[in-house]
C-alpha cells in the first residue's frame, strides 16, 4: 500500500500499527540487488554483511 502512494500515518489510522512500525516494515522489506543479480531484503543483506565480517575475522 505504501508503494501505491498511501502514507504510513494514513495506514496507521486505518489498520492500527504505529506509523513508525509501518515505516520500519517497509524499510525492512526493500530489496537490495547483489553483485550476481540476486535480490535480497535489506534485513537479509545486513545478515550477510555480519556473516562476511565474522568470516573475515577468523
Amino acid at each position: 500500500m505504501v508503494k501505491a502512494g498511501r502514507r504510513s500515518d494514513e495506514l496507521s489510522k486505518e489498520y492500527g500499527p504505529s506509523a513508525d512500525s509501518i515505516r520500519n516494515w517497509v524499510k525492512g522489506a526493500k530489496s537490495v540487488e547483489l553483485e550476481d543479480g540476486t535480490e535480497v531484503t535489506s534485513k537479509e543483506f545486513k545478515q550477510l554483511q555480519r556473516a562476511r565480517s565474522a568470516i573475515n575475522a577468523i
